[in-house]
């Protein structure tokens, strides 16, 4: 709330140098010759000159780079797109750093000295342009490149992938139609969801209909492929029965243009839901759907849209069931979260060759193997969304926003970022969806809005007094509409000499966020509780750095003394091994475990922190007619529910209304349509709309939530006394459990420790 208050009507210059708002601050950003700290967000905003200064602070110097997100916000400047002519964006020739607002323009503008490096090149006929009195060009303030942080060049035909042509994106929806994907509704949840979002996909360049292509298949005991061709009466399938090498029995009419085909694919997604309902199938091959789907698309690339229901237990990729309880919670655990087989990190590594990213929809009843089949999505810069339960009537608003943000979100795809640090330092380590193709390049067959990737640099020498450091991250893609650029985002730093300087400048969000990331993608080769413990020492190290080179000699031994930026640090470490990535205890499968471990990998910081902080709101004593929407949020913590209070608690996976047992009857009638408090359904999944002004502005605040977290989270009633609310409680992440400290009790375990380190 703090934060809040201090952006309140105030914009945030991204050429400032102070440290950015917090994620959930609203705040209208300037992109006023650095990256937006939407698309870059540093731990540190003050760099040591020296890795002696940076080894003493113990803090992470790590960027997260959300490439394709929207650097301003809603309502702000679009991406502006530069184009340099036949010979491509003006790079320097030495570090091949592409042109940005921190180039130098010397010799009366013959010339640019590079902030990367410093090399001096001469500027190309075709670019150059007079220098005023200060130094500047004159032509400034039309050059888009020179005065943003983020910037989209044209790519030349050198840029553009081999083997493929490019054009707008394929779409590939792959569909379980097995016996359980039927009765448990997720057959006809997805076929309406499609048919309800053939208006959602990316519209033309030019504003015009859109030019993606879209192809169908479904999968049981064999593959069925479909001709939606225009102008055909009728889809027409074909079935492929060889599912060990699965073939594709049709090019022309598999993926079509979507508005020419458009009554064809309609069609088809109403008989859908019938033409299966009385399978029998009970082990559909999902490794051959995935084999037959990269084929279909590997002259294009694109975006395979698989949904399944059950763990292939036959034909390629086939897996066995090897959940085991007692294994839960143990040091044996990481064995269930180590995939049984490598076949679908293979075809992801295939898919990323091919230009195409796979995004799951795992919509199961029973045991999976999210471990295992949920490589083809991580390693090709894909989604994985789990619905366990999968129920068609309650989970199909939520499967619905699934696939709408994925439709919808901005995305690039056949694409590659490489990283590159001014003099003094380097880009050493990589974490995300993505696959490592040598030292420097991350590829990416998808890369969209809510990915992130985080890049930790080091020291390789001193740097200069007074300098300035630079990040720049630059992604060659292709967009949804087929053109192909490199999008350019360059963060610039100050430096600094003084420790103390550091722990001013420190981002606790992104720290958290680093830590946590860097931490939990070793879950195969550590065990939980070795990562907790080593999140436990990362936190102790930085504060007891803080004690020893930053305050006063004569502060008292046993005094807790945190900096100004890391005061929340200590609450947010206890919560980060309080979650279901981190979490101990036997109550947590390893497929609930898996998806919350890719999802905290790749998400970015915004989705990050709510996951790791719920959002704890009071709805029953709200004030309809206030403006706005949002109330104030409340700690989250059991000891902050009040008998007669209703709570809202989000965080941006799972939505609970907690009811307390003396809530008022008014609350009930109004908001939930009971009489009183042992009248409350707690079935529901959503909020009635009834006639009152409560009961609309607690629906407006869920939509809300929805909205902010691109979510349809159905509602999880818990009543106050229930067996549910151990559920809800699970996400007070500030109490006690069974396996972890409350965070006052973490905050006094933690000053020992330090005292113990300092000693």
């Amino acid at each position: 709330m703090a934060d809040q208050e201090k952006f309140n009507g105030v914009q945030y210059s991204t050429s400032s140098q102070l440290n950015p708002p917090m994620v959930a601050t609203q705040c209208q950003y300037i992109e006023d010759g650095n990256a937006s700290p939407k698309v870059m967000r540093s731990t540190l905003y003050a760099v040591p000159q020296s890795d002696e200064v940076m080894a003493q602070a113990k803090t992470p110097f790590s960027v997260m780079i959300r490439p394709m997100a929207d650097p301003t916000g809603p309502g702000g400047e679009p991406v502006a797109v530069v184009d340099h002519g036949p010979d491509g964006p003006i790079r320097c020739s030495r570090c091949k750093a592409y042109l940005n607002p921190g180039f130098k323009f010397v010799d009366g503008g013959r010339s640019f000295k590079c902030n990367f490096c410093p090399k001096v090149d001469p500027v190309p006929e075709h670019y150059f342009c007079n220098l005023d009195h200060t130094g500047q060009r004159h032509d400034l303030m039309q050059r888009p490149e020179l005065i943003r942080g983020t910037v989209d060049y044209k790519a030349t035909s050198v840029y553009c992938p081999k083997g493929r042509q490019t054009a707008p994106l394929s779409y590939l929806f792959v569909i379980d139609v097995s016996y359980t994907a039927v009765k448990s509704g997720l057959v006809a949840a997805a076929s309406q969801a499609l048919l309800g979002l053939l208006d959602s996909f990316p519209a033309s360049p030019t504003g015009g209909p859109s030019e993606v292509k879209v192809g169908i298949m479904t999968f049981s005991k064999d593959i069925h492929f479909f001709n939606l061709k225009a102008g055909l009466a009728q889809p027409q399938m074909m079935v492929v029965g060889d599912t060990e090498d699965p073939f594709v029995p049709l090019r022309d009419g598999l993926l079509v243009n979507l508005t020419e085909s458009r009554e064809v694919i309609e069609l088809l997604l109403a008989q859908l839901p019938h033409m299966f309902e009385h399978t029998r199938v009970t082990e559909p091959v999902l490794g051959s759907a995935v084999l037959a789907a990269s084929d279909a698309l590997q002259y294009c690339g694109g975006k395979m849209m698989l949904f399944s229901s059950v763990m292939p237990t036959v034909g390629p990729g086939k897996l066995k069931t090897r959940e085991d309880v007692k294994l839960l919670g143990t040091d044996k655990e990481k064995s269930l979260l180590t995939p049984q087989v490598d076949f679908y990190q293979k075809q992801a590594e295939k898919c990323v060759e091919r230009g195409i990213s796979a995004d799951l929809f795992i919509c199961n009843q029973s045991y999976y193997d999210v471990s295992s089949v949920g490589m083809l999505s991580h390693v090709s810069g894909g989604s994985l969304f789990n619905i366990p339960r999968f129920n068609g009537p309650t989970h199909s608003a939520e499967l619905l926003a699934q696939v709408r943000r994925v439709l919808t979100r901005n995305h690039g795809f056949d694409a590659m970022m490489r990283v590159r640090a001014s003099m003094g330092l380097r880009p050493t380590d990589f974490c995300g969806s993505f696959m490592m193709t040598d030292s420097t390049n991350m590829s990416l067959a998808g890369c969209d809005e809510d990915k992130v990737y985080v890049v930790e640099i080091k020291h390789d020498a001193k740097l200069d007094d007074g300098s300035m450091v630079a990040i720049q991250a630059a992604l060659l893609y292709t967009t949804a509409t087929g053109e192909r650029r490199i999008r350019v985002h360059t963060l610039q730093l100050r430096s600094c000499n003084q420790i103390a300087d550091v722990f001013r400048a420190t981002d606790m969000e992104a720290v958290v966020t680093a830590l946590a990331k860097r931490s939990i993608r070793d879950h195969r080769r550590q065990t939980l509780a070795d990562l907790r413990n080593r999140l436990k020492k990362e936190s102790v190290d930085i504060l007891a750095a803080y004690r020893k080179h930053c305050t006063a000699a004569n502060t008292a031994h046993g005094q807790l003394i945190l900096p100004e930026c890391l005061k929340l640090l200590p609450c947010f470490v206890s919560c980060v091994i309080k979650t279901t990535a981190f979490r101990g205890g036997a109550t947590t499968g390893s497929d609930v475990r898996m998806a919350a471990i890719l999802h905290l990998i790749s998400s970015s910081v915004e989705m990050t922190i709510p996951y790791i902080y719920p959002r704890l709101l009071q709805i029953d004593n709200i004030d309809p007619a206030a403006p706005g929407t949002m109330p104030a949020s409340i700690r989250p913590s059991y000891a902050r529910l009040k008998e007669n209070g209703a709570y809202l608690l989000e965080n941006g996976q799972r939505l609970f209304l907690w009811v307390g047992s003396k809530v008022s009857t008014n609350f009930c009638l109004q908001v939930l349509g009971a009489g009183a408090f042992q009248s409350i359904d707690s079935k529901l999944t959503t909020l009635q709309a009834l006639d009152n002004p409560l009961s609309g502005k607690c629906r407006a605040i869920v939509d809300a939530i929805h909205q902010e977290r691109h979510s349809g989270m159905p509602l999880t009633i818990v009543k106050q006394k229930d067996p549910t609310e151990v559920y809800f409680a699970h996400m007070l992440l500030e109490d006690k459990t069974n396996e972890s400290l409350s965070y006052v009790d973490f905050l006094c375990l933690l000053h020992r420790d330090i005292q113990v380190a300092l000693q």
